[in-house]
């Protein structure tokens, strides 16, 4: 929904800087998003293994 409203918005926009301007915004906020959403998976699989092997290790 809100992709095609961009999209719309863009493709009718007549301003090219405007428009390059708005597609980096878009795509480094996209990029962004994903990379931390990446970093906190990755960090959350690390204080799991560590608590785990903590854990196995104390009993």
């Amino acid at each position: 929904m809100l992709m095609t409203w961009l999209f719309h918005l863009i493709l009718h926009n007549r301003h090219p800087q405007k428009n390059a301007m708005l597609w980096s915004k878009l795509f480094t906020g996209i990029v962004f998003r994903q990379s931390v959403q990446r970093t906190y998976f990755i960090f959350r699989i690390f204080s799991d293994h560590a608590n785990q092997s903590g854990r196995s290790a104390h009993s």
